[in-house]
């Protein structure tokens, strides 16, 4: 049997632990991950179109970030220092399933300072691995 467990939920970077994230260092909302651009793209043709399956896609996984967290001061301290993040980070849902990206920065979604919002959201931008099995079918 699965479970949809909030005890689940983390993001864990390969070369910047600092940045590694826990269920307590979230608000709410924890994460949300969207794709930015179609997994595969279809192409016009005289006689139609074709389907252009991409490699990567990229993503936006939005952070809550509770202010309360230590780790809130650990990602403002990395905006005013380096945007870019080397290695790849793993994200897990609430359902512990892991999404891998690589590819990395971050920025700031937007907060309040007028103190009714317990989290800033952070940004992380990257790619995805997409269409994995049809790669490996083409031999690429």
């Amino acid at each position: 049997m699965d479970f949809i467990f909030k005890g689940f939920p983390k993001a864990v970077f390969s070369e910047q632990a600092d940045l590694n994230l826990v269920p307590s260092d979230f608000g709410d909302e924890m994460i949300n991950i969207a794709f930015d651009d179609e997994v595969v793209k279809r192409l016009k043709t005289a006689t139609g179109t074709v389907a252009s399956p991409q490699i990567f896609a990229e993503v936006s996984v939005t952070l809550n970030i509770k202010k309360t967290s230590p780790q809130y001061v650990a990602y403002k301290d990395r905006i005013t220092s380096n945007t870019v993040i080397p290695g790849q980070v793993d994200i897990y849902d609430d359902a512990n399933q892991h999404y891998t990206l690589l590819v990395l920065s971050v920025k700031p979604a937007g907060f309040n300072a007028n103190g009714n919002d317990a989290v800033v959201q952070f940004t992380l931008q990257g790619n995805m691995l997409v269409n994995i099995d049809l790669i490996q079918q083409l031999g690429i």
